[in-house]
């Protein structure tokens, strides 16, 4: 009876810890082949290559031409005045 019980607990612990890794293999096999896996670092990184391929792009503005802006403001300065 002893040696019955002995073998009757290390079978069901070897079933038990059979169960165990199966259920962990499947999950595993899950998590890999449908969790969407984000890599925040390698994402950051094309983000600023982006921004930087951005930024060397953009042209500078033109040159303004002070002497016609400020004619324009003297015209509405004029204007506004006689409105009032």
């Amino acid at each position: 009876m002893f040696s019955y019980m002995w073998g009757s607990f290390l079978w069901y612990s070897l079933l038990s810890l059979f169960i165990i890794y199966i259920g962990h293999q499947c999950w595993i096999y899950i998590t890999e082949k449908y969790a969407k896996k984000k890599y925040i670092v390698s994402s950051q990184i094309e983000k600023y290559k982006n921004m930087v391929q951005e930024l060397s792009t953009v042209q500078p503005d033109p040159v303004v031409d002070n002497s016609l802006f400020d004619e324009n403001e003297k015209t509405e300065l004029e204007d506004f005045m006689k409105e009032l």
